[in-house]
Parts: structure tokens; C-alpha cells; sequence
């Protein structure tokens, strides 16, 4: 059993860590509630108000890129636009394989990813192949509708899992 509360190995009722209760949560996370597509949906816009915006500023600003070419639309994907999704991969690798398992929108959100196999935190080889599934289909023109089904999977999905869940064996609970 891990702890809710900082991710970290609990056998009994407190978490030896933290010290908080453990035991209204059953034996496991997977024992938790799915989180729902709202909720998700949530905690990526906030995640993507509180780092992927000022990365993707600061990114413009140092690479001298500019949002639009002569004709008002960008050309292309460049260079700016793949380290911006470097940069927020990293912020989203490095949160979701802590030991609470959560970015900071999920943190406000209330939700955790967990690994199904464990019932506990990610590894980061999860957390990575996580977010690459997920980026590689949203960053592609051609694919952009494999990136579209990926967010809406977890709609109709029994376990609530979306497709980079389920290629991660991860999923997504309520706290």
C-alpha cells in the first residue's frame, strides 16, 4: 500500500513518512475512484497555464522565434516548438515520477497518476513513454486525430484509462 498523501510505502494505518491516515483509502490507490475527464481536462490546462506558457514565452524570446511568418500562420513545426515540448515533457516527467505522482494541476485538481501493475508511483521510464505517446501523435499534423481519440479515450473507456494510459500502464484516480 503507498501512502495518498505523499506516495510513499505504507503497511499501516500513518503513513511512517508523512505520518497522515492511510487506511480510508483501503489497500491500494487502485482501490480509488477513476478520475474524471473533467477533472484531467483541468489539471492539464492549469498544468499548461503554469508551465507551458512561460516556457513557450521564454523559448520565443531566447531563440528570437516569432509566433507568426509574413502570412500571419507558422509555417511548419520549428525548432522553438519542439524545445517548448521538451521543456514541458520534462516538467511533466519529473512530477509524475515523484512519489506523489502528481503535476501541479493535478495537485489542484485532486487527482494522482499511478501505475496499475504496483498501485503506486511511476516510474520514470512510465512517466516518459507517458507523455512521448501523448506528445508525438499531438505534435503530428498527419496524426492529430490519434492525439484527439487519446484525450477522449478515457469518455468511453471501462477502466477510465486514455490510449498513453494504457501504453504507460498507468492510470489516472480521484483523491
Amino acid at each position: 500500500m503507498y501512502c495518498p498523501h505523499c506516495g510513499s510505502p505504507a503497511d499501516s494505518k500513518f503513513c511512517p513518512t508523512c505520518g497522515k491516515e492511510t487506511s480510508r483509502f483501503g489497500q491500494s490507490d487502485s482501490a480509488l475512484a477513476t478520475a474524471t475527464f473533467w477533472q484531467r481536462a483541468g489539471a492539464t490546462l492549469l498544468d499548461g497555464l503554469i508551465a507551458g506558457l512561460p516556457i513557450g514565452v521564454l523559448v520565443a524570446v531566447f531563440t528570437g522565434a516569432s509566433s507568426a511568418t509574413s502570412s500571419g500562420l507558422r509555417a511548419g513545426l520549428g525548432v522553438p516548438e519542439l524545445i517548448a515540448a521538451a521543456l514541458v515533457g520534462l516538467y511533466t516527467i519529473y512530477f509524475l515520477s515523484r512519489p506523489n505522482g502528481q503535476t501541479i494541476g493535478d495537485r489542484i485538481m485532486k487527482i494522482k497518476v499511478i501505475s496499475i501493475e504496483t498501485g503506486g508511483p511511476l516510474t520514470v521510464g512510465q512517466a516518459t513513454s507517458r507523455w512521448l505517446f501523448s506528445e508525438v501523435f499531438s505534435l503530428l499534423g498527419a496524426l492529430a486525430i490519434i492525439g484527439f481519440l487519446d484525450i477522449l479515450w478515457c469518455l468511453w473507456d471501462k477502466q477510465g484509462q486514455t490510449l498513453h494510459d494504457k501504453f504507460a500502464k498507468t492510470t489516472v484516480v480521484k483523491l
